[in-house]
């Protein structure tokens, strides 16, 4: 134990949030599976009561990026890296051909809740396979190089992949309202009025803290979806 005083202020809880608690202790698999599911469920909690035209909106032109893209983005992601290639099933990609390559973002054809149904029968498909394997040190195979790689290496890159997904929906949620990105544990649109958060638990992304002028949007957000979802883990 140290003499290190208890901070009165923590960052503030979210109205309504159902996601489930983070274990504090366990082993590496459990940890990581509640880690990921967590980031799943951010992301849906996140578009939870947002209209269609809301979900489909790009707001960061010239970027294609939007809430509709991201969930097909993210569904295809899943097949990708369980599905196809740790286990091996013989499934087409989703959203994805090699003459459109970016379809997940690009296209927005058909329903968006079709489009959130689609994914969490991915995340239950990931899940499944997940709790099948006999150990994290199972491996699939890249497509792209034919090298193994380790069910433990995809779920760390997995909790990346919604990790950068979850905080780029803040930047397009700021962006649709005018705003600078401020990046929170805030749900958008808000939290509980006059919550308190501890220095530190925020940061401002999208604008420079020096010159206050708009950051260019991150190339990997606006084209070439079949290089984000083949290297980007």
């Amino acid at each position: 134990m140290t003499d290190t005083a208890v901070p009165k202020h923590y960052a503030p809880k979210w109205n309504n949030d159902t996601r489930l608690a983070l274990p504090s202790v366990g082993g590496e698999r459990e940890t990581l599976g509640a880690v990921l599911d967590w980031h799943r469920a951010t992301f849906e909690l996140k578009c939870a009561g947002l209209s269609p035209a809301r979900l489909s909106e790009r707001a960061v032109p010239p970027s294609s990026l939007s809430l509709h893209g991201m969930v097909r983005h993210l569904a295809g992601v899943e097949r990708w890296w369980f599905r196809i290639q740790f286990a091996g099933e013989d499934v087409p990609m989703l959203y994805y051909s090699d003459d459109g390559p970016d379809q997940d973002f690009g296209s927005l054809e058909g329903d968006v809740e079709e489009a959130f149904a689609v994914w969490r029968t991915e995340c239950e498909h990931s899940r499944q396979i997940t709790a099948a394997a006999a150990s994290l040190d199972e491996t699939g195979i890249r497509k792209r190089t034919g090298e193994p790689i380790s069910l433990r290496r995809i779920m760390v890159d997995m909790i990346a992949e919604y990790a950068r997904h979850n905080l780029a929906y803040r930047h397009l949620a700021c962006a649709a309202d005018g705003q600078p990105a401020v990046v929170s544990r805030l749900p958008w649109p808000a939290a509980s009025a006059g919550a308190e958060s501890t220095p530190g638990s925020s940061a401002v992304y999208g604008r420079s803290a020096i010159n206050s002028k708009p950051l260019t949007w991150p190339a990997w957000t606006v084209t070439d979806s079949r290089r984000r979802r083949a290297d980007a883990v």
